[in-house]
């Protein structure tokens, strides 16, 4: 399947994913994050099969919202995993360029360049929040949870108000997949 998605997280995505068809988010799997300020698509793969019907009602009432994800089946194929992903490709639209420099821009035309992901701002916190998440990687790393907590609730996640064990919520209830990215926002910004 592929998913397109405008505002929405990779993590949020799947949330609403298995939530309305009733999955674990074990069952959906992908290889890596997505832009959260980009409109992007990316491949997920679905462990289980999903009925045409329930695609085109989750599209509906998807695109209802302000942000969207959209679900379109592209074939069987072995799952997707975090760390298999070969590269990206990205097209870049530029828009009120003066003449001159739209028309410097013409004569390039399209060109294929290859360059290190360094991690920039996007790793480090969900647009409009405070960029805690590397710190929030370190609280984890060092097994302070409350100070993880915390970081958490700051830097705008969200289905937390009823936690009352941050150890448990940390080791138990999210996603590992999460977990790791917190990780490893931390490993990026040393």
């Amino acid at each position: 399947m592929s998913s397109s998605k405008k505002g929405y997280s990779t993590f949020e995505a799947i949330e609403r994913i298995s939530s309305f068809f009733a999955l674990s988010s074990s069952q959906i799997t992908y290889c890596g994050l997505k832009d959260e300020e980009g409109i992007t698509t990316q491949e997920v793969s679905i462990k289980v099969h999903i009925p045409d019907e329930a695609l085109e009602r989750f599209n509906a009432t998807m695109y209802a919202s302000s942000a969207y994800i959209e679900l379109t089946y592209i074939g069987q194929s072995n799952s997707q995993e975090i760390g298999k992903l070969l590269g990206n490709a990205f097209t870049v639209t530029l828009r009120n360029l003066s003449g001159d420099d739209a028309e410097a821009f013409s004569e390039i035309h399209k060109r294929d360049y290859a360059f290190l992901n360094y991690y920039d701002y996007q790793r480090f916190g969900i647009p409009g929040y405070p960029q805690v998440t590397h710190l929030l990687g370190k609280a984890l790393l060092d097994q302070d949870y409350q100070r993880a907590f915390k970081l958490y609730r700051l830097s705008g996640n969200t289905k937390i108000d009823s936690v009352k064990d941050p150890e448990k919520f940390f080791t138990s209830d999210v996603d590992a997949r999460k977990l790791s990215f917190f990780k490893n926002a931390y490993s990026s910004s040393i």
